[in-house]
């Protein structure tokens, strides 16, 4: 596949398919992986990665350790085995008993 096929596959939103990104790799002389072919494919990929876990929420609290959030998650979940009152779900009684423990949930 030339360079001019795999630049417009790509730049139409399409995903590549599996012979693309053999192309991408093996790109170098006598069909052999090429450093540069391995890390255009690698670099979008853990760029990614790298920003969904930016993006992931997560609970935080001042001088906590990730023992004390285990434990306090674990009493949270605990308070969910009682079914929510009316108009609550268990994910905003979770969040309101995680709140009260002192935590802020982190976008």
């Amino acid at each position: 596949m030339s360079k001019e096929k795999r630049r417009s596959a790509s730049d139409d939103g399409k995903i590549p398919s599996i012979a693309a990104l053999r192309d991408i790799v093996f790109s170098g002389l006598d069909g052999e992986a090429s450093i540069s072919g391995i890390l255009r494919l690698l670099f979008p990929i853990v760029g990614a990665c790298l920003l969904s876990a930016c993006a992931t929420p997560h609970w935080v609290k001042p001088e906590a350790t990730e023992s004390d959030l285990a434990q306090e998650r674990h009493i949270c979940i605990r308070t969910l085995q009682e079914p929510p009152p009316l108009g609550v779900t268990s994910q905003q009684m979770y969040e309101q008993c995680m709140k009260a423990h002192g935590w802020k949930l982190q976008q």
